[in-house]
């Protein structure tokens, strides 16, 4: 089992907020620590510091790590700042920096068991 941590200009309920292709390869070309490893389509990114890797995926409305390790994660939140987006896992949790180290925040749980925190009208007219 894995679980998928993203980077968007969306939140968890939506896909606002692209991250274009373009300006993703334009990223990972100032970036040191990254090197486009596959392209296409759906570019595959590697990330590497010191002892640390990751691949980075890109799609549409962003781009996600499966099963990212805290560095990762961390490293993920650091494109976030550059992009002006967001780091959010598959379940709603947002990722953040605070005085050098990441914190979480957990969405709240729906009577439904859902994560899906708007009101019910936004709900309705979505």
């Amino acid at each position: 089992m894995g679980y998928q941590v993203n980077i968007t200009r969306g939140d968890e309920n939506s896909d606002d907020g692209e991250i274009s292709k373009i300006e993703w390869l334009e990223y990972v070309s100032s970036d040191p620590e990254l090197a486009v490893e596959e392209e296409g389509d759906f570019p595959t990114v590697a990330w590497s510091r010191g002892h640390n890797t990751a691949k980075l995926m890109w799609e549409d409305i962003g781009i996600w790590s499966w099963s990212p390790e805290n560095t990762t994660i961390e490293k993920m939140i650091e494109i976030a700042v550059k992009l002006n987006a967001n780091v959010i896992g598959e379940d709603g949790t947002v990722f953040t920096q605070d005085e050098g180290r990441f914190t979480e925040t957990y969405p709240e749980i729906q009577p439904d068991g859902s994560t899906d925190n708007r009101s019910w009208w936004k709900k309705l007219f979505s």
